[in-house]
């Protein structure tokens, strides 16, 4: 009986270390598809068009612009700002 029971943990070892040799030793495909975005010319101009798409879509309660300012997103404008100029 400890026999058969031997035999069949390592028969479900080898099953498992197939399993893992197709997960990890095969090709991957996971950006296949994948097409890469250019840098934006003015990043300034479109972190806050896309902001303005993010305040078109959220409740009454979160359009106020201390959202803004809580998120520290008017250091992030102005920083894209600064590289722009560069």
């Amino acid at each position: 009986a400890s026999r058969l029971a031997k035999d069949d943990e390592s028969s479900n070892k080898r099953e498992l270390l197939v399993q893992l040799e197709g997960l990890l030793l095969n090709q991957q495909s996971f950006n296949r598809g994948y097409q890469p975005m250019d840098v934006p010319q003015k990043p300034a101009k479109s972190y806050l068009d896309s902001y303005a798409k993010y305040r078109n879509s959220v409740s009454l309660l979160e359009k106020p612009g201390a959202l803004l300012v809580q998120n520290g997103e008017i250091d992030t404008w102005k920083r894209l700002k600064r590289q722009e100029k560069v």
